[in-house]
């Protein structure tokens, strides 16, 4: 009998999980043979429910929320299986305020319930790639694993503005914040290294990207594939706040046209790293893990975790 276990966070997509687990939670149990749900109440929940439940026997996760309860499930994959409790596969009922990772998904991967429910329970898996994540701070080291995007330079500090912001949503909330953020960072040179290349320069925007989408619906690396062995880069170079208003126009539509830009560069490669001259913060799939970051180093780790497609 497969065991499956729920993992869901209710502050997820401005609280619209938490609304939605009364409703969901009959659905996985009449379609599937043996459900549990455990429910985080603060960061880092949702790692540890993934690596308990793996433990006690499930091969079967599916998370509930956003990127950032993915990439928290995810971490506990790999940590079970660095313990040797097991393995588990990922499904996803995508409840978030961005969910951008399933924009590299093909199908319908909208927050409509019974679809997400239908798919989960079809069970057909696809094995995608991960990014290793090694980031030095200036008062501890990190190692984490990312399913979608790490995002450096001005975006995490968007992030942080936008989730203080929690009475706005949708893309006048981003928006708000990225000109609050923009009117006050100072973009620092990054000394950016891949595949013999060295990009030193300040920029405003940089990301180092599994999928496609990022930021809440920011198609910063349109044709990244999760499953290709590599990580899909795009910089934006430092500009002028009204300028900058004016490119995001352009991030918005997954057609690329931003990477004709002469202010873009986009390139791709298995290991990417980046040194700073001052400390920074640094977001993994849309959460912050470190606010003084001065090394990143992010390699891909091909076809790793099995998604329930």
């Amino acid at each position: 009998m497969t065991r499956c276990c729920v993992i869901l966070n209710p502050q997820a997509g401005h609280g619209r999980a938490g609304q939605a687990r009364s409703t969901l939670l009959p659905m996985l149990q009449q379609a599937l043979e043996h459900v549990d749900l455990v429910t985080t109440r603060a960061r880092g929940d949702a790692t540890q429910a993934a690596v308990q439940a793996i433990a006690q026997g499930c091969t079967q996760l599916i998370a509930v929320g956003g990127d950032g309860t993915l990439n928290e499930v995810v971490n506990g994959i790999m940590r079970s299986r660095a313990l040797g409790l097991g393995d588990a596969t990922l499904g996803i009922i995508p409840i978030g305020s961005g969910s951008d990772f399933i924009k590299s998904l093909d199908g319908d991967w909208s927050d409509n319930l019974p679809v997400a429910v239908e798919r989960v329970v079809r069970g057909h898996t696809r094995t995608v790639d991960l990014g290793l994540v090694v980031a030095e701070g200036q008062q501890r080291q990190t190692a984490r694993y990312l399913l979608n995007a790490a995002g450096l330079a001005v975006g995490p500090h968007i992030a942080r503005i936008q989730a203080s912001k929690r009475q706005l949503t949708g893309n006048m909330a981003y928006l708000l914040a990225a000109l609050q953020a923009a009117m006050h960072y100072r973009p620092q040179p990054l000394t950016i290294r891949f595949a013999g290349r060295v990009l030193p320069q300040p920029w405003l925007i940089a990301t180092v990207a599994n999928g496609r989408c990022q930021g809440g619906n920011f198609w910063l690396t349109p044709w990244a594939q999760i499953d290709d062995g590599l990580l899909d880069l795009c910089l934006i170079q430092a500009m002028s706040v009204p300028a900058m208003l004016w490119y995001m126009r352009y991030l918005r539509n997954p057609s690329g046209r931003h990477t004709r830009l002469r202010q873009v560069t986009t390139d791709r490669a298995r290991r990417i790293s980046i040194t700073y001259q001052r400390p920074d913060l640094l977001a993994l799939d849309g959460e912050i893990i470190l606010t003084d970051t001065m090394y990143v180093m992010i390699e891909t780790l091909t076809r790793t975790v099995k998604l329930i497609f």
